[in-house]
């Protein structure tokens, strides 16, 4: 079920909740990498309420998503495995599903009803091929957002706001560069180019052209016309980059759009949870796009996933954390900082500021979402696809036709 497509369709009704049993002072040891100041607020709200619940939270923060995986695989290699850690749904978790490592919470999901507050094809990528949820969703985000600044935008005079990656979006930002401030504001991550790349790609491309590349493995797809013009336009991006772009993080691009120092940047819409913590508004202060000729939408969805391990406790403690975590109360107050969609169906959306609502808009229409190339790809194919849009956008040297021969083997390789 891991390997199924994520296409968001109707809403499910609300299912009833009811706390597992458990001793006092269940310990739980949590790897995760929120620590901006946006993500830090949103986990406090489980924290807090896991805490009240009578769990005791230990806090195992790392530095970057490229630092996460080895450090969980590390401690479970080496017989210390975390009570639970932050990941992506997807197929990331075959092998150590295969090799019995993970753990399920099938038992609290079931009591709470998560199968009826939760779209279905959700829950197929949060259950094991033994029909057991173990997965606890945690949001959904959409990372292929445009963000812009609107006081910059008013500064350089730039009248008409971009829909997508086109003439009216690169005249927009060298107006901004002209006006002396920073046009478009990337950073030097990998991750950060890959969400840039895969932006563009949805944005040009459209759905069908999308899952005919990422599901359907269609070579015709992977060589047409829009793929090289995606590769071009994607390089034209690269043009923009200014002379701090050099591994600059996600927060401080967000920052810059926050100061009045950069007019648009390209991130998932956990940059939200940025402006919202700097008192900024959406609509008001800064502008959001789900760009293309339709508001499409890439499925990214937070999970925490629960290894299996020997000490007492453990089992009691993940069960306690999924009801906590999958509540109304935790699922709406997260998200609201985060940036993100609850995971929940049943969740008061009037809470939700603008740029919130249009992703929710999106994401509520089966036409207007795409799963994110991790839930159909595997991991080692994902991380080649990383690899061949970071290399693409930093050496010009590389040819499309090169970058496109190089897609096609990645996609043709992955099961």
């Amino acid at each position: 079920m891991l390997r199924k497509a994520l296409v968001v369709g109707a809403f499910a009704g609300v299912g009833a909740l009811c706390t597992p049993a458990l001793a006092e002072g269940e310990r739980a040891e949590v790897i995760h990498i929120w620590t901006s100041e946006g993500e830090s607020a949103a986990i406090r709200e489980v924290v807090t309420r896991f805490e009240a619940a009578g769990g005791v939270w230990l806090d195992s923060a790392v530095a970057g998503g490229q630092n996460l995986g080895q450090t969980v695989f590390n401690r479970i290699a080496a017989g210390d495995p975390p009570t639970a850690y932050q990941g992506l749904g997807g197929r990331a978790y075959e092998d150590l599903l295969a090799e019995g490592l993970l753990n399920d919470v099938d038992a609290t999901a079931t009591a709470d009803g998560w199968r009826d507050v939760l779209p279905g094809p959700l829950v197929d990528v949060i259950t094991n091929d033994d029909g057991k949820i173990f997965l606890i969703p945690i949001n959904v985000h959409g990372p292929n957002w445009i963000w812009y600044s609107k006081d910059v935008l008013e500064k350089a005079g730039v009248t008409e706001v971009p829909t997508t990656y086109d003439e009216t979006f690169f005249a927009a930002v060298e107006k901004i560069n002209d006006a002396g401030m920073v046009g478009f504001a990337v950073g030097g991550q990998s991750f950060q180019e890959r969400f840039l790349m895969e932006s563009v790609m949805l944005a040009l491309g459209g759905r069908d052209y999308w899952n005919n590349v990422w599901q359907n493995r269609d070579e015709a797809a992977i060589r047409s016309a829009t793929t090289t013009k995606v590769f071009e336009t994607f390089r034209r991006l690269s043009t923009y980059r200014d002379d701090g772009a050099a591994g600059r993080s996600w927060p401080q691009n967000t920052n810059m759009l926050i100061t009045g120092a950069a007019g648009f940047n390209v991130m998932g819409d956990w940059a939200k949870g940025e402006f919202t913590a700097a008192g900024q508004q959406a609509e008001v202060d800064y502008g959001c796009i789900l760009p293309g000729d339709k508001p499409y939408f890439i499925v990214h969805a937070d999970v925490m996933a629960v290894p299996s391990g020997r000490d007492k406790g453990r089992v009691e403690a993940q069960q306690l954390l999924a009801h906590v975590a999958m509540s109304a109360e935790s699922q709406i107050e997260f998200n609201l900082r985060k940036g993100s969609l609850a995971a929940r169906t049943d969740v008061d959306t009037s809470r939700y500021d603008a740029c919130s609502l249009k992703g929710l808009a999106s994401y509520s229409d089966p036409e207007l979402v795409v799963p994110s190339v991790n839930m159909t790809m595997t991991p080692a194919a994902a991380g080649l696809w990383e690899d061949l849009v970071t290399e693409f956008f930093n050496d010009d040297s590389i040819s499309i036709d090169t970058a496109v021969d190089r897609l096609a083997d990645i996609v043709a390789g992955s099961d």
